[in-house]
């Protein structure tokens, strides 16, 4: 299995003109999964919100037209097959990827921060700036939410606060993580992290201040980069000691240290793919395999939608736009897509056909 999984080592990025817009945009495909038990297999493939010329709303899928309770992030994790974790950085993405039949998503700093506020991932947006957007998204949808908390916004007190706020908010899960300020996407060069027993202290603090015992705590460490594998791997083993529930030792460099990574560990553990990171992006099933259960696309889609609008804006700006075609929703469907989120208020609140 080792030489096996060798051969995936290579960052899976492909060259040439992105796709049209309606696959960079709204045709989510769900792919790379295979070898579950056939009971445990989700749908795969591409969703047909576009297929033909049929309208949408009889191709509606069942889940589509009731609601369900959210699970817990405990009961997610307690099945054999790996949670994928798309990014949201707004409420319409976030619909989008309940739509698709994902159960859960990830709202991380990188998008909700380029999305809301224009602004890189270096810290920039306070807590109460997150968890506006934060709320937008989760309001919208109902599958669980893994948030990203960056470092707490502070000491011990802080992460108190920024427990409860998004506890208020109705988060699934919360990531803290130990890198010291200025803080900055995982996977860039500069990045410090403060003491492990500092850490330990803040994770302490985030376990004591839930109100809810079913707030999944997951604690991030950034060592790898700065104190190396062997470090990284201490400190997570102390901050499960501090009382962490999963764990992430985020932008490992090759297939050799995900490996190590997945065996080291008998918790959830988080894998990140972020294209053009550091890490190699491997196939859901191959991570699975490796001993991660929680893999997270926490940018893949505001990347590919960024590249989609460019490449609209320069037909536009040139006069070169296709009309025609799948490229882009018509009004109808657009308003089926926005009327998902209002059918649990139901068409009488509404005072709407929708």
């Amino acid at each position: 299995m080792a030489e096996d999984r060798h051969r995936w080592g290579s960052q899976a990025v492909s060259g040439g003109r992105p796709r049209k817009l309606a696959n960079a945009l709204w045709l989510i495909v769900v792919s790379e999964i295979t070898d579950w038990k056939a009971a445990e297999k989700p749908r795969c493939g591409k969703v047909a919100w576009l297929d033909g010329d049929a309208p949408i709303r009889e191709k509606r899928m069942s889940w589509m037209s009731q609601a369900p309770v959210k699970r817990t992030w405990a009961q997610l994790l307690s099945r054999s097959r790996p949670l994928v974790l798309p990014g949201a950085y707004d409420a319409l993405s976030g619909m989008l990827i309940e739509q698709a039949g994902f159960e859960a998503m990830v709202i991380g700093g990188f998008p909700l921060a380029g999305a809301r506020y224009g602004l890189p991932d270096v810290g920039l947006v306070g807590l109460a700036e997150m968890a506006a957007g934060a709320q937008d998204i989760i309001r919208a949808t109902n599958i669980p939410a893994l948030v990203d908390a960056d470092d707490g916004y502070g000491g011990v007190r802080s992460v108190t606060r920024t427990v409860r706020m998004y506890e208020s908010v109705g988060v699934g899960a919360l990531l803290l993580e130990d890198q010291a300020n200025p803080k900055r996407c995982g996977h860039l060069p500069g990045k410090d992290v403060i003491g492990a027993e500092d850490m330990a202290r803040k994770i302490r603090a985030a376990v004591a201040a839930r109100n809810n015992r079913q707030l999944f705590v997951i604690a991030r460490t950034d060592a790898r980069a700065v104190h190396g594998l062997s470090e990284a791997l201490r400190r997570a083993e102390r901050y499960l000691g501090a009382g962490a529930d999963g764990i992430f030792i985020e932008a490992p460099e090759s297939v050799e240290e995900l490996e190590a990574i997945g065996r080291a560990f008998d918790v959830p553990q988080v894998c990140n793919m972020l294209v053009g990171g550091r890490t190699p992006l491997l196939p859901t099933q191959v991570l699975h395999e490796m001993g991660f259960q929680m893999i997270v696309h926490g940018t893949t889609l505001i990347k590919r939608v960024a590249r989609a609008i460019q490449l609209t804006l320069t037909e536009l700006r040139c006069d070169e736009l296709d009309y025609s075609g799948t490229e882009f929703l018509t009004l109808s469907e657009f308003l089926e897509v926005m009327s998902f989120g209002w059918r649990r208020f139901g068409k009488k609140e509404l005072g709407t056909g929708l």
